[in-house]
């Protein structure tokens, strides 16, 4: 059975800008996960919110989104 989102949790944003940024730059998952250092399936998950990532991930995904603060 797939994992799912738990209940009343709210869609990640960050998920949508990952994957918006990814098909901006016309790259597969495997690609865009690649130059991140981080495995296909956990940038899948990402984009999907089912994950939350690490601070220091996160600092690179938004670095990598263009919304490094």
């Amino acid at each position: 059975e797939p994992r799912r989102r738990r209940p009343g949790r709210p869609p990640d944003a960050l998920g949508a800008r990952l994957k918006r940024r990814r098909q901006a730059l016309g790259l597969s998952q495997l690609q865009a996960a690649e130059q991140l250092g981080l495995h296909q399936g956990h940038l899948s998950r990402l984009e999907r919110g089912q994950v939350t990532p690490s601070p220091a991930v996160r600092k690179r995904l938004d670095t990598w989104c263009g919304d490094a603060t």
